[in-house]
């Protein structure tokens, strides 16, 4: 299964990568009014300590005085907190938010201080996890279906990512996310991963759950049943699998994309409607 996030997203703005991961954590990407390219890549990384060591040379000190920026986490927001940003970032099209451990509170709530002000003062309107894009747009697809309801963005979240960000910290992103969809302004919300299924509540479901969602917007297909079993088994590794059904079964499910995508244009974002259309290229 491929991820292809970038090609539709970053083709026509700016964008923020975050997983949680070592090298490439969280991304934001600016996708409104950008250029057809990206055009330069800036990464960021957390650092949970920072050793000071007494006999460190002065040039090094000076870089920490120049390169760290210290954020008060007890006060509220301030976009003056962040204005380091703006030339850091200047015109560059993606940000990845990396971080230097899993398991921590305190990364995924700077976090979020920090896509809120690369979303709100950067233009930055495209924010993607490590994870999986079909579980992603059917998170996203909640929240489209029941704007405003907070029970809502637990289910969204709890489709779109790993067990492990399941936490309370990980939600102040999700609401966020959320509440911007009533803004001139919305973040989507995104993955640049193929990890199908793999999030807190789908598991083999997830092809089923994609299926009841294109249905809402094209007829349901004949083939989904033979569909899903086939996904299963690719996903799982079985034996059954057959790269040959594989490629026969997902050339079926794009052909029901283009119709479904094209209702889907009526009541979603262009945004949204982009990735549904490439959903069977990561199938594949």
């Amino acid at each position: 299964m491929r991820s292809s996030i970038l090609a539709p997203l970053a083709r026509s703005g700016r964008v923020i990568y975050g997983g949680f991961a070592l090298l490439t954590s969280v991304v934001l990407a600016v996708v409104g009014d950008a250029p057809q390219r990206l055009q330069s890549v800036f990464t960021t990384g957390l650092l949970l300590v920072l050793l000071c060591v007494p006999d460190a040379p002065a040039s090094a000190q000076a870089r920490v005085n120049n390169d760290v920026h210290a954020i008060n986490m007890e006060a509220s927001y301030s976009a003056k907190d962040f204005a380091f940003l703006r030339d850091a970032v200047d015109c560059r099209t993606i940000v990845q938010l990396g971080e230097s451990i899993h398991l921590t509170d305190e990364f995924p709530r700077v976090r979020v201080r920090l896509v809120r002000d690369l979303h709100e003062n950067m233009g930055f309107d495209v924010i993607s996890l490590e994870g999986s894009q079909v579980n992603a747009w059917l998170g996203m697809e909640r929240l489209y279906a029941a704007p405003g309801d907070t029970a809502a963005v637990s289910e969204a979240q709890a489709i779109a990512w790993f067990p492990l960000w399941n936490t309370s910290a990980i939600h102040e992103l999700m609401q966020y996310v959320a509440a911007s969809q009533s803004t001139s302004s919305p973040l989507y919300l995104s993955s640049f991963a193929m990890q199908a299924g793999e999030s807190r509540v789908t598991g083999d479901s997830v092809f089923r759950q994609l299926f009841r969602a294109l249905s809402r917007f094209a007829p349901a297909h004949d083939g989904t049943t033979r569909w899903e079993k086939t996904l299963i088994a690719a996903k799982n590794c079985s034996a059954s699998y057959s790269a040959a059904s594989a490629d026969s079964d997902i050339s079926g499910i794009r052909g029901w994309v283009p119709p479904a995508a094209v209702q889907a244009a009526r009541v979603r974002p262009a945004s949204h409607v982009a990735v549904l259309r490439t959903l069977p290229d990561n199938l594949r």
